[in-house]
């Protein structure tokens, strides 16, 4: 049976992080897990939103409950909404031309839940974005 990790390298990354039972993640573990860097992940941190769950002495090493990532996560994940009618659609290019972002980064927040197409057209399976969607993810980014 084919492992749908092992097309993606970071699926399987999340899946380990998930799967080795531990409490606690590292910085760089969160990052990778939700979909952004570092600077965000302090951003966060600063503004109390994301703090981490124990601070190694010596070293400085932040440590991360993993419910709590899990929970922030979910607390921002977006559900598909179906496009209004006379809604401006994006093709998955158009949406990476427009955030400065490749389409490897698009595909991991589509997975991640963050930017959802709001149509799928059958045959192709091209995946259209809402504009509005687009933007709002962008400026949730921005105050972040």
């Amino acid at each position: 049976m084919l492992d749908p990790f092992k097309e993606q390298g970071y699926l399987r990354k999340v899946r380990d992080i998930i799967m080795r039972n531990s409490e606690f993640i590292t910085s760089s573990e969160v990052c990778e897990y939700c979909c952004f860097s570092l600077s965000v992940l302090n951003r966060l941190g600063d503004q109390g939103i994301l703090v981490p769950a124990r601070v190694l002495p010596g070293s400085g090493k932040r440590l991360y409950a993993l419910e709590d990532v899990k929970s922030y996560m979910a607390s921002i994940r977006k559900e598909p909404e179906p496009p209004a009618q006379g809604e401006e659609l994006m093709t998955s290019g158009q949406v990476c031309e427009y955030c400065c972002f490749s389409k490897s980064v698009l595909n991991r927040l589509e997975d991640h839940g963050l930017l959802v197409p709001a149509k799928v057209l059958p045959g192709n399976k091209k995946r259209l974005y809402s504009l509005a969607d687009v933007k709002s993810y962008m400026d949730s980014i921005k105050r972040v």
